[in-house]
């Protein structure tokens, strides 16, 4: 008894010591390329998908190189600060911009500058870009007496020379504001400015950047009335302001409008609020923040008969009341339809904009549905509405549809069946939006009543995409340029469409302006401005379409297009790979799980199990258990040692997590027998009695459970790793099937000898009970 205690304490402290080096030689001669860059476990590609293969085209790893993976392999596999600075994918943002580290700092082992808003530095981003490729710029300038950003691709033909003499620069930032120690700090502040009374035009609008460790994004609004709460920096508090006027993000450029136009900024409503986002994530202390914006300006008044276009945010969004998200859903999507038949008949001039959802918002698209039916088309150059329709009394708009009802449609009839106009008038949320949908008064409503364009609609597919990010993120809301500027006409309807990730909560997430709230909007800059642009329709459809969606904004790459480089063929990009070109950590991690949970521990699992009595001679049966049990463990951490050096754990799927399971248990099995009661039973004098003691009954039971399920756990692990193995490193079906196949055929033959020795067993057993019962009646007779 006392070699067998000394044999397994032998043998478990040779496997410490063994998985301890492995585990510290492993790590240092096969890293985690994932952690050789920042933020390499948060990567997400445009078109939403999680990304674990940086390097890769094919997301899950594997196969060929991306331009950022030839680049990070070009640079030694580390992340140095030409690579930082070097804009991979051509999109306009650098490696660092990309990653989290835009001041090109990082080092392995640190915290990133940025953990949140994290993108692909090997496929464009060409939702942001706008689709083509802009220099990088720096973050702040190295002026002495200003901060202010680089200005980006929409301000390359800007000239100040060209401005009118009385122009001025305007700065809302922050009051030197102390930022919390805390990874996430959302505040707003807010400030009065009239312009001297004079109304101004806005034609330049430049981030301000004193803390760029910290400042992740803004948002800039203007309000109707005084934000009482917010005279101070608040972080918490009602906001009533909703005209957007200007937003950023870490990595964005500064803002110019087009020659001759400019966003008014009306001197009567003097007060506007600034909405910071801290990303904090080193818990950085004692950061003062004058971050903000700065706004280039100069009066109307400069320019008055120039023929300068006022510009203006067209809304496209969903009445917060109109819907709720249940929880659980993966892709939870929503519509919103506006139409704007105020708009003057020669249209609107788009030529940016911004998408807005809380923290549950996944992809934000605006799609342009253009009429084709030739009533549409007369409608279309039908007189411009009266300008009383655009009078509201009250937050009702009993004027939207008055004789002849042309602000509710550009047909008279349509409205006004019996000559008389509808009284049903709802809160106005655009002409369209005064009667219920089911009221054959609304044009856009009811699907069997007077709908412009008959009942169809006379939509045909969706024309266009005018703003779409199908990797939304709440943490890089920004203004964004488009391509080509867009047209839109009074006929057009803009559906703007909201898919959500509520699998986080466990509760309804209802509309609102709380940030855990959730709302649909997009906004677009544009111009002429024009009265009753703002659409916040009940006219919503919940929990419609897959989630899916490619965006189709005009002049804009397709979101996977990478600038730099066409993407490879498929044949090549997704190609198969046998053993010899997998990665050395994963040829021994294979062989090793193999032949210690697929074959050596299985076996020594069924060497007591079957073959007790066959070798019982001197305890064999154990001496075989031992050694195939220990060399099975041996193994067995020399594979896991690999793997756990080379797999992210923040990437755990279950072969992962069911593997680790399956380590520590087999680890356990030595100690547990260590702990071994002796088999007599304790209340009877003679050693060799042949009843067990309770304990050991105990024992037994848990020690032979445990072994069997952790073999039949081992062996579907197998299969899953198998599957990985196809998933994650385009392994070729040759070697899968074959691996499959060896596996299959070691359970079967496993099972058979079980089988065969069992029956063999019972049989001895039956046998033997015949012949001492014919033993007995025979000594009876």
């Amino acid at each position: 008894m006392n070699n067998r205690h000394n044999f397994l304490s032998t043998t478990l402290i040779s496997v410490v010591i063994f998985s301890t080096s492995c585990l510290i030689l492993t790590t240092q001669a096969l890293p985690d390329y994932q952690f050789r860059i920042p933020n390499g476990d948060k990567v997400i590609a445009p078109s939403g998908e999680a990304w674990p293969g940086v390097g890769h085209y094919r997301s899950t790893g594997g196969g060929a190189r991306n331009v950022f993976g030839e680049d990070f392999a070009a640079a030694g596999h580390r992340w140095t600060v030409e690579l930082c600075q070097k804009d991979s994918d051509c999109d306009g943002f650098s490696n660092g911009q990309e990653l989290g580290d835009p001041d090109c700092i990082w080092q392995e082992g640190d915290i990133p500058q940025f953990d949140v808003g994290i993108t692909h530095p090997g496929i464009a981003d060409t939702e942001r870009s706008g689709g083509s490729a802009m220099e990088s710029t720096a973050t702040t300038s190295s002026s002495a007496d200003t901060n202010v950003a680089a200005a980006g691709a929409t301000c390359q033909d800007f000239k100040f020379e060209d401005l009118p003499s009385g122009y001025s620069n305007t700065s809302f930032v922050m009051p030197n504001y102390l930022v919390p120690a805390q990874h996430t700090t959302y505040v707003k502040f807010a400030f009065k400015v009239d312009f001297a009374g004079i109304d101004s035009y806005a034609v330049r609008i430049d981030p301000i950047i004193t803390s760029p460790q910290v400042v992740h994004h803004m948002i800039l609004y203007q309000c109707n009335s005084e934000p009482t709460d917010f005279l101070t920096p608040n972080t918490r508090g009602q906001m009533a302001c909703s005209d957007l006027v200007a937003a950023w993000a870490v990595g964005g450029k500064g803002q110019c409008m087009p020659p001759q136009v400019g966003i008014e900024l009306d001197s009567s409503r003097p007060w506007y609020i600034i909405d910071m986002h801290y990303d904090n994530p080193k818990g950085l202390e004692g950061i003062r923040d004058n971050s903000g914006l700065q706004i280039t300006t100069f009066p109307k008044s400069a320019v008055a008969g120039q023929n300068y276009q006022p510009a203006g945010w067209l809304w496209a969004g969903a009445n917060p009341r109109s819907y709720n998200i249940p929880p659980g859903r993966g892709a939870y999507e929503l519509t919103a339809q506006c139409s704007y038949p105020g708009l003057p008949t020669s249209g609107i001039t788009v030529f940016s904009y911004a998408l807005h959802a809380h923290k549950l918002g996944r992809k934000v698209w605006t799609e342009v549905q253009r009429p084709t039916t030739n009533r549409f088309l007369q409608q279309q150059a039908a007189a411009d509405c009266p300008t009383d329709c655009a009078s509201r009394a009250g937050g009702m708009c009993p004027l939207c549809f008055s004789n002849p009802g042309c602000c509710g449609s550009l047909d008279p009839t349509a409205c006004n069946p019996s000559g008389a106009c509808c009284s049903q008038c709802e809160i106005c949320d655009g002409c369209q939006g005064c009667y219920a949908q089911t009221d054959t008064c609304n044009p856009n409503g009811n699907p069997a009543g007077n709908q412009i364009g008959g009942g169809d609609n006379g939509l045909g597919e969706p024309a266009f995409d005018l703003g779409c990010d199908t990797r939304y993120d709440f943490d890089l809301q920004e203004t964004r340029p488009l391509a080509e500027p867009q047209v839109i006409y009074p006929s057009d309807i803009l559906t703007t469409h909201c898919v959500y990730d509520s699998t986080s909560r466990t509760s309804v997430t209802v509309g609102g302006d709380a940030t855990d709230d959730e709302m649909c909007i997009a906004f677009f800059l544009y111009y002429p401005v024009q009265p009753n642009a703002k659409c916040m329709t009940t006219n919503v459809q919940n929990d419609v379409g897959d989630g899916q969606h490619i965006c189709q904004i005009k002049g804009q790459a397709t979101v996977n297009d990478t600038l730099c480089t066409a993407p490879p063929p498929d044949n090549l990009s997704l190609a198969s790979v046998g053993f010899g070109s997998l990665d050395g950590w994963l040829q021994i991690h294979i062989v090793c799980m193999i032949l210690s949970m697929g074959l050596l521990i299985p076996i020594g699992v069924l060497v007591p199990m079957v073959f007790r009595d066959s070798l019982a001679s001197n305890d064999a049966w154990f001496r075989y258990h031992r050694i195939l049990q220990s060399l099975g463990v041996l193994i067995l951490v020399i594979g896991a040692a690999v793997a756990l050096a080379n797999v992210s754990i923040h990437f755990m799927q279950v072969h992962h997590k069911l593997g680790v399971a399956m380590f520590v248990l087999v680890l356990l099995q030595p100690l547990n027998a260590l702990v071994r009661p002796h088999k007599a039973d304790e209340s009877t004098d003679d050693e060799n009695s042949s009843k067990p003691s309770t304990k050991r009954t105990i024992w037994e039971v848990v020690h032979k459970g445990l072994g069997r399920i952790i073999v039949i756990a081992s062996w579907a692990n197998i299969f899953l790793g198998v599957k990985l193995l196809k998933e994650w490193y385009s392994a070729s079906g040759g070697l899968t099937k074959g691996l499959i196949g060896f596996q299959s055929l070691v359970i079967v033959v496993l099972v058979l000898v079980a089988a065969y020795k069992i029956f063999q067993t019972k049989k001895k057993s039956t046998t033997t009970a015949r012949m001492e019962a014919d033993k007995s009646s025979g000594e009876a007779a």
